[in-house]
């Protein structure tokens, strides 16, 4: 696959892969202290770690210059809506879905941030002319502490738009993992594509459906005030194909404390996922540990295409340089 286009409004972060090694060998009370080491060789590619007296608009206005420099965010609320829980019933799996509201909108990229996190960019996504015209995007995502989370939409034209949402949850970063740690290793790479399979049942509980529908459907009443998920698909206007990447692989943060071996979790973790029709590029993701143990993404975008649609191919590499592949057929029509 080729390598993704460089965004001129943002600048890259390099350093966030050094500075999550080093969480590897550190506990969380000090992952601020090793990243103050590094930070001489690496002063304009990390930002500062959040401090107690921080204020939560100081805290954005730090992360905006560090990211997106002098360059213009404008509200978005008209362009997109950033679906979280108010208070998330698990802070290592926090589901996170934005919709674009604008049915014109050229978003070329989406920058997922969350202020209070050690890495505070969770994901840089770059939709490519395949991906021309998506409505969705969910994932799922740790939270450290309280902290807003933000998507900031990149237009055609190099304008950024940005919508918030505040989420109540905590030590997600360092919550240990969901089961077995040697077996996840094991199993880490291991890929389920989903083509268009939450629109073949009435049951949210299907792999591949909203993972917010899915949370709301289980706990109805956890988050009352919360924008209503729907699915994109049910919606009116274009039909669209929704395709779901499933990665299992431990995510491990670094963070995490072994109560066995008394030791921490070393960082293990992936970096980039990448998608592709037919040779054709659709989506290439930047990540790191802030994303969910197993990841899973769903992107929502047109069916109609200048060509057929037989193959999904999927690879995604993670911190240990290892690469994994998988690949889905598409249905006719898809």
């Amino acid at each position: 696959m080729r390598p993704p286009r460089t965004s001129p409004a943002v600048r890259r972060t390099p350093f966030l892969r050094a500075a999550s090694r080093t969480a590897a060998i550190v506990p969380a009370a000090m992952l601020a202290f090793a990243m103050l080491l590094l930070a001489p060789a690496h002063a304009e590619e990390t930002p500062p770690p959040p401090t107690a007296d921080e204020t939560a608009e100081s805290r954005w206005e730090t992360l905006r210059a560090h990211y997106f420099g002098d360059a213009e965010i404008v509200p978005g609320e008209s362009l997109l809506a950033l679906d979280a829980p108010g208070r998330a019933l698990d802070a290592a799996v926090v589901p996170v879905a934005v919709r674009v509201l604008e049915p014109d909108a050229d978003i070329r990229r989406l920058h997922l941030i969350v202020d209070q996190n050690p890495l505070p960019l969770a994901g840089i996504f770059t939709f490519e002319e395949e991906a021309k015209g998506w409505r969705m995007l969910e994932t799922r995502i740790r939270l450290n502490e309280y902290t807003n989370v933000r998507a900031i939409a990149e237009r055609a034209d190099g304008s950024l738009a940005m919508v918030s949402r505040f989420v109540k949850a905590s030590g997600g970063c360092s919550a240990p993992a969901m089961g077995d740690l040697d077996a996840a290793i094991a199993r880490a790479g291991r890929m389920k594509l989903l083509i268009d399979e939450a629109t073949r049942s009435a049951r949210v509980e299907t792999e591949g459906a909203s993972p917010l529908i899915a949370e709301r459907a289980a706990d109805p009443i956890a988050d009352p005030i919360a924008s209503p998920v729907t699915d994109p698909v049910a919606d009116a206007g274009a039909p669209l194909t929704m395709a779901t990447i499933k990665i299992s692989h431990p995510n491990n943060s670094g963070m995490q404390f072994d109560q066995i071996s008394r030791h921490y979790i070393p960082a293990f973790f992936v970096e980039r996922i990448g998608a592709e029709v037919d040779g054709r590029a659709l989506l290439d993701i930047e990540t790191n540990f802030s994303m969910s143990e197993n990841p899973v993404v769903t992107l929502s975008f047109p069916k109609s295409s200048p060509a057929a649609r037989t193959t999904l191919d999927v690879y995604a590499l993670d911190s240990k340089g290892n690469r994994y592949e998988s690949t889905a057929a598409f249905d006719a029509g898809s």
